[in-house]
């Protein structure tokens, strides 16, 4: 659909401070606006902040990201399911620590994810974003 926009959404500063996110999944040093950042070009990035790239992130326990990723089909797809990886991991995190099975020094806190993308219901990556699993417990 034309009026979806560009290749990237734009979110302001309070969207941030709302969600209280801690890291963004996909940014630049042009554009980030959390002071830890995922990029493109971690190399280059990196003096910048980057963290390097999302598709490679561990996030800490009790993160919380925002996913503005750019609006092109595969890299939404690749992105919905780098979510689903992590939320699994955290899940088993905090499985493990509840049960008394965590390594010492584990925490628990789960993951939260905003994520940022035009309803485009034709597109693989948007439905499985839809399909993924209720956020409850996540």
């Amino acid at each position: 659909d034309e009026r979806a926009g560009g290749m990237q959404a734009a979110c302001p500063q309070a969207v941030f401070t709302a969600l209280g996110v801690q890291s963004e999944a996909f940014a630049s040093p042009f554009n980030a606006i959390s002071p830890s950042f995922c990029s493109a070009s971690a190399d280059v990035d990196a003096p910048f902040g980057s963290c390097g790239s999302f598709f490679a992130l561990e996030p800490p326990a009790g993160a919380v990201l925002l996913a503005n990723p750019p609006f092109d089909g595969a890299t939404v797809l690749a992105m919905a399911r780098r979510i689903d990886e992590l939320c699994d991991a955290a899940d088993a995190a905090d499985a493990a620590l509840a049960s008394g099975t965590a390594a010492e020094g584990g925490e628990a806190g789960g993951l939260s994810v905003a994520v940022v993308v035009p309803r485009t219901p034709a597109e693989e990556g948007w439905r499985a974003l839809k399909g993924s699993r209720p956020p409850v417990g996540r």
